[in-house]
């Protein structure tokens, strides 16, 4: 903040790597709402946030949340039977405080045994099933840590990392190899990116599953993916160029093929909007083209 003479300057440093600057008439009133943006930017309790207070009039709290569980996805894949099965030895988060209730588990190893392999563990985390497809569409990651400060941040880092960026960006460099084998555009990654810092929707929030259900974040905010599954929103988010495959992808990995996700990095620059207007501008010629060509 500056304050010159009867006037006041404040800039704002966004974790969306925008930058404001106001300026403001008068020195009182400049103090104040600086005052107020400091508070408002440091909320630690996640029902104070404005998930919480957040009622789009498209949208129903009483709607289902999520895109899966645990249970559901152990009963859809048959072939995970054989190997793993499905455990309630976390039903009250005594055993591991970040991992939901249900978890999916080797069924070599029975719940006593989890027990004791947890307690040489850090944090009690036990072996689960992380990952089998990508259509699960699950969170099991401390968000609010790992997100709590911008790049801009002068604070001491701690538990922050943006792991969830990196993976972003990762597939962002998968889809520019391999522009008609993903179904969605780059914009629904620029989305997810700006949604896990700043959300109106609750699926960001909290570290873990317990946190989650402590504060009633299913019952009180929006789920961020059952908006993105509206029709309006699969229009804009779907990739008109995708061709359906069952053949494996093979991207570069040489650092001359990886390049700057400038979608997200300098989304904020004059040539950074051009060429989203461009992008946007060939988007919808390629709808229209797919309409001609079905009718």
């Amino acid at each position: 903040m500056l304050i010159s003479g009867s006037s006041g300057t404040i800039t704002i440093k966004c974790k969306d790597l925008c930058v404001l600057q106001l300026d403001i008439p008068g020195m009182e009133q400049c103090l104040n709402i600086a005052q107020s943006i400091e508070t408002l930017s440091s909320l630690d309790c996640a029902s104070e946030m404005y998930p919480f207070f957040y009622r789009p009039p498209d949208l129903c709290l009483q709607s289902q949340w999520g895109l899966s569980s645990p249970e559901k996805h152990y009963a859809q894949m048959k072939e995970l039977r054989d190997k793993w099965r499905l455990s309630d030895v976390n039903r009250d988060y005594s055993v591991c405080p970040s991992y939901p209730p249900a978890v999916i588990v080797p069924k070599a190893i029975d719940d006593d045994m989890l027990v004791k392999v947890a307690k040489f563990r850090l944090g009690g985390r036990f072996p689960v099933l992380c990952y089998y497809h990508r259509k699960n569409g699950m969170a099991g990651h401390p968000f609010q840590q790992r997100c709590a400060h911008s790049a801009y941040s002068h604070a001491r880092l701690q538990h922050e990392a943006p792991v969830f960026l990196l993976l972003l960006d990762c597939v962002w460099q998968l889809w520019r190899q391999f522009p008609l084998a993903l179904g969605f555009s780059d914009a629904l990654l620029l989305r997810l990116a700006t949604e896990s810092y700043a959300s109106n929707y609750g699926t960001f929030l909290c570290n873990s599953d317990q946190e989650r259900r402590a504060v009633g974040v299913k019952e009180n905010t929006h789920c961020l993916f059952r908006a993105l599954l509206s029709s309006r929103e699969t229009d804009h988010y779907s990739n008109p160029l995708y061709e359906p495959t069952e053949l494996a992808i093979w991207p570069s990995i040489h650092p001359q093929s990886l390049q700057l996700w400038r979608g997200f990095f300098l989304r904020w620059t004059q040539q950074a909007r051009h060429l989203e207007e461009a992008q946007e501008e060939m988007r919808n010629m390629v709808i229209e083209w797919s309409k001609l060509t079905l009718s």
